[in-house]
């Protein structure tokens, strides 16, 4: 059975992972689940959840932030005129 001090590390471990794939340094981990049977949270583990929240919301915050900032990329490219067709004339003609 898993217990809260090892069920932090993974999702530390896979925090890091998310980040990591963000940045391009990494492939998406999979899912993760907290298992069933964990019990509450003990009181001296407290602070490292919160941290461990913190880092997580932090990191969807940077997501949202670089997903904005493709989309204005996206439509700004998408706004650009299209440079004029190349004629060229023969004047062996």
């Amino acid at each position: 059975m898993a217990s809260w001090e090892d069920e932090l590390g993974a999702m530390e471990r896979h925090l890091e992972a998310q980040r990591l794939a963000v940045l391009g340094s990494g492939r998406a981990p999979d899912t993760y689940e907290l298992p069933d049977g964990l019990g509450p949270l003990p009181d001296g583990l407290r602070d490292r959840a919160e941290t461990l929240l913190a880092a997580t919301l932090a990191l969807e915050g940077e997501v949202a932030g670089l997903r904005n900032l493709l989309g204005r990329s996206l439509r700004a490219a998408g706004q650009r005129p299209m440079p004029p067709p190349a004629y060229y004339l023969d004047e062996r003609a």
